[in-house]
């Protein structure tokens, strides 16, 4: 997957970094309300990246298309992108890559065992790959001989298993199709290594997809969703409504993601590892994300050990429902079929809190730009009752937490905790640990908006309190604590706070960064702009922008910039007023 470049072989490198591709349009979406109530509903799912590219596990040894040979003590990997890229970033030759069929045994594959782990995590729907950039197709099809069948899994059909596990669980079942990237395939779209460039004729490729999306929607009629990749592959109109038809006129209902071709139509859109609120934010979005942060296909690569924890599982998923989305978190099988304890383990604890925590499945975004302070927000809407869901972040040494903007009046608490409210300010306290909940029933519809974090506050204010205006990431760092991830000066736009000063005083405002390098870091407060050179420093520190500054009464956004290097990043672990 991931963004697939038109021009020259070095854009792999620089932007193919996971398997499929952010995207940075702006587009309505048509609501068919009916066919999307349950994808609407589910807010989590899990992806499955499985298939051939799992038996080299992100390492080549062998020869490759320029005649250049690789050892075991040298193998090439697929560092800088996902291991189901290995064929094309490592040019290995068609044949040879063929040989690793030979090794994709599924011996370990248990449906049952993998549904019910999406389930015990809290996850709706489950998504899988039926093909992949490297054309192997995952079930017995009569149209190629480069699918299951003909691998050391012969008589098995994974799509089958899968499917029916899911039905047996109660969840959605989806499918990963890459319909316009086939490195195998005569005629496909995009570069493929083996011929060096691009076939200049897709009739016969179309036909073949054709054939294949017909036949496997045919072939399993659970399909709920097919998950397009590839989009920047091709731009023919004709060709995109050829695929999609061939979904349609079997499964009318099928839901379709926004990567069919490059106009980006679908039924919701796709960010990829990262949000870019100004053009997600409360929209139908789905981020995809995946356990192993280096890779989407299984990896035994050194590049691609670096995994997500519980924590970091739970508050993207959270941010997506903030601001009205869906996560699909990606698992890697091994080629045996098996899922590491490395993948398995985070999830699994993140979905023993999420269980109790509550307050995911068919949960609302209140449509609150800004965050709150130290908690995440949802409600939900059942039953005739309004419920409220107030979670503790991570990390956050308190037993008291206000919440904003909320016009409603309290009906009644669900939990153990005890809920005041003042004005637009409902104070919860007798919070206690990580992501502990307080579910609180409100009178009539939800009625909030942006009020802003009251001033004065104790404490080191979380990134994950902001506005991120551009495309940053969220990650657990130093000491434990969440931040904002490349933050990169224009490349990732502007870090929002909204404040609301309810005691007038001297503040001093200083932010808690790492960098890899010398940076201006500006504050602006009402218009007026207050830079502050901050020194290198690779870990989590403290720097002070404003010594003192007198912020009046009322409702004040505060943003924070940095100066521009593409090349160089920091790390935003938050802001502090003293």
């Amino acid at each position: 997957m991931k963004k697939f470049f038109d021009i020259i072989v070095l854009c792999v490198i620089v932007i193919f970094i996971f398997p499929s591709c952010s995207k940075n349009q702006d587009f309505d979406l048509e609501i068919e309300t009916d066919k999307q109530k349950w994808w609407d509903e589910a807010k989590f799912g899990m992806f499955i990246h499985f298939g051939v590219y799992s038996v080299p596990a992100g390492r080549f040894v062998g020869t490759d298309l320029d005649g250049v040979t690789y050892t075991s003590n040298e193998s090439s990997t697929a560092n800088g992108v996902g291991a189901e890229w290995l064929m094309f970033t490592s040019r290995i030759p068609r044949e040879t890559y063929k040989l690793y069929a030979n090794s994709f045994t599924c011996s370990n594959f248990n449906a049952d065992e993998i549904a019910m782990l999406a389930k015990s995590a809290g996850m709706k729907y489950l998504v899988i790959t039926i093909k992949h950039h490297d054309g192997f197709v995952m079930y017995p099809t009569k149209f190629t001989e480069w699918n299951i069948a003909n691998s050391a899994a012969k008589g098995k059909d994974i799509i089958n298993e899968i499917q029916n596990a899911c039905v047996r669980n109660g969840l959605k079942f989806g499918v990963y199709f890459s319909q316009n990237i086939d490195w195998m395939a005569e005629g496909s779209y995009g570069e493929v290594p083996e011929i060096n460039g691009y076939y200049d004729d897709h009739s016969k490729y179309d036909l073949y997809t054709e054939n294949l999306i017909n036949e496997f929607v045919n072939r399993y009629p659970n399909i709920d969703l097919i998950w397009w990749d590839g989009y920047h592959a091709n731009s023919n109109e004709v060709v995109a409504n050829l695929f999609k038809n061939a979904a349609l006129s079997v499964r009318p209902n099928i839901i379709f993601n926004d990567r069919l071709y490059s106009k980006h139509e679908g039924d919701y859109i796709t960010p990829e590892m990262n949000l870019n609120l100004p053009i997600q934010k409360f929209q139908r979005f789905e981020l995809c994300n995946s356990i192993n942060k280096k890779s989407w296909g299984y990896s035994e690569s050194v590049h691609q050990q670096y995994y997500m924890s519980a924590k970091e599982i739970i508050v993207n998923l959270l941010r997506c429902i903030q601001y009205g989305g869906n996560m699909l978190l990606n698992v890697g099988p091994k080629a045996d079929g098996s899922i590491p304890h490395s993948q398995t383990a985070p999830l699994r604890e993140a979905g023993e809190i999420i269980h109790k925590m509550g307050g995911v499945y068919k949960s609302n975004s209140l449509k609150q730009l800004y965050g709150q302070h130290n908690c995440i927000c949802r409600y939900t809407e059942e039953n005739g009752q309004t419920i409220l869901y107030v979670t503790k972040m991570p990390g956050v040494d308190v037993t008291e937490i206000n919440v904003t903007g909320i016009n409603n009046s309290i009906s009644s608490v669900k939990t153990n905790h005890t809920v005041t409210k003042v004005g637009n300010t409902i104070t919860i306290k007798g919070l206690k640990g990580d992501f502990d909940t307080a579910r609180i029933q409100l009178v009539g519809e939800i009625d909030c908006y942006d009020a802003g974090i009251n001033l004065p506050c104790v404490g080191v204010i979380s990134p994950l309190s902001a506005y991120a205006n551009g495309e940053l990431g969220v990650g657990l760092g130093d000491e434990d604590q969440f931040m904002y991830t490349n933050w990169r000066g224009n490349y990732s736009g502007s870090i929002e706070y909204m404040f609301n000063v309810i005691e007038e005083k001297s503040y001093k405002i200083s932010v808690y960064t790492a960098e890899m390098s010398n940076y201006e870091i500006t504050i602006e407060i009402d218009g007026v702009k207050y830079p502050k050179n901050i020194s290198l420093g690779y870990q989590r520190h403290k720097s002070t922008i404003i010594d003192a500054i007198s912020l009046s009464k009322g409702s004040h956004v505060i943003k924070l910039t940095i100066s521009s290097d593409e090349e160089k990043w920091a790390n935003f672990y938050g802001i502090e007023f003293e």
